[in-house]
């Protein structure tokens, strides 16, 4: 039985796309560990914050 197991665990697929709000992002993160795909997903979150800040922050008047 465990060995029936093993052979579907090996014959698992999966497919990983990487598209964000604005189309996708043209980059491949297949061979990535789990803990690069957790990285890189805090990293675009990351960069999705500092965006928002930005669009939303009004010009310092001189």
């Amino acid at each position: 039985m465990s060995e029936l197991i093993n052979q579907q665990a090996e014959q698992t697929f999966y497919r990983v796309e990487v598209f964000l709000e604005h189309g996708g992002q043209q980059y491949d993160v297949m061979g990535y560990t789990p803990e690069q795909i957790i990285a890189d997903i805090i990293t675009q979150y990351e960069r999705y914050l500092h965006y928002l800040y930005l669009s939303n922050s009004s010009p310092v008047a001189e």
